[in-house]
């Protein structure tokens, strides 16, 4: 459990450590930075869905390849266990500040399908450096940064409560 602890904390600390230089940074590089603190928030929050379920004796590679939560929460109800993590988790997918991450993430994901990989000769592949027909993906950073501040008190309330427990 501690091992999940400490990856999810070190990755929301890169996440404050990209936000913090993005401020210092032209659009360009800003959007780079932007785009990989949202992928370490989402993988902070892949995490943490590894943390609570292994608390129910379920290990991560008997997860839905989707990590759709609704699959989670089935896997566990079929186990004969209810977790309110996961359910406030599933709220919070639907509107909240998980919604955000998860459309923002997405977003990221098909941005990375438009940058077209092209071979220039056997042993050379070249990316393209602009892509002038991808989607432009506002990264707001007080969106951003109104993402961590919830996942974070999430993660503190509900350890706090389960200390309690």
């Amino acid at each position: 459990m501690r091992d999940y602890q400490r990856r999810i904390a070190s990755l929301l600390q890169y996440c404050q450590q990209q936000l913090t230089l993005a401020k210092k940074l032209n659009e360009a590089e800003r959007r780079g930075l932007m785009e990989a603190a949202v992928t370490h928030l989402y993988t902070a929050y892949r995490s943490y869905v590894v943390e609570v379920v292994s608390s129910y004796h379920v290990t991560e590679d008997s997860l839905p390849t989707s990590w759709q939560l609704p699959e989670v929460v089935e896997l566990l109800q079929q186990g004969q266990h209810q977790s309110g993590e996961l359910n406030e988790l599933l709220t919070l997918s639907r509107q909240g500040w998980l919604c955000q991450l998860l459309t923002l993430h997405s977003r990221t994901l098909q941005l990375e399908q438009t940058m077209p990989i092209t071979r220039k000769n056997a042993g050379q592949f070249a990316i393209a450096a602009v892509n002038l027909d991808a989607p432009v993906i506002d990264f707001d950073m007080a969106t951003i940064v109104s993402i961590k501040t919830g996942f974070t008190e999430l993660i503190q309330r509900q350890r706090q409560h389960s200390v309690e427990s």
